[in-house]
């Protein structure tokens, strides 16, 4: 008989009440969530950012992926961390020559 009263309770007492089977959760939409920042690390001397692991990292220095790149770092080719996603503009190489230049 307990167990009866017990979900009688719940069910009566309302959504919110108390966590179970029958409460509802308020769902996020996703276009409101962010994405994590995904840190790295950086050095005050070197020129690459690093995991937090790596074996060349020294002075720990820790940053975003995205702002290490903007500031010019590039990756790391021992711990390999995670590419910024945004893509830097590349410069366009010059075009050859159309007309190749005459042999004598």
């Amino acid at each position: 008989m307990p167990i009866i009263s017990y979900i009688l309770i719940l069910l009566l007492s309302g959504p919110g009440a108390a966590p179970g089977p029958f409460t509802q959760k308020a769902q996020q939409p996703a276009a409101e969530a962010k994405p994590k920042p995904v840190v790295v690390y950086i050095t005050r001397t070197g020129k690459r950012y690093h995991r937090e692991t790596c074996r060349y990292l020294h002075s720990k220095i820790k940053t975003d992926v995205t702002k290490a790149t903007e500031a010019g770092y590039t990756p790391c080719k021992v711990c390999k961390p995670p590419r910024s996603s945004k893509k830097k503009p590349t410069e366009q190489p010059e075009s050859p020559p159309k007309d190749p230049p005459a042999k004598p």
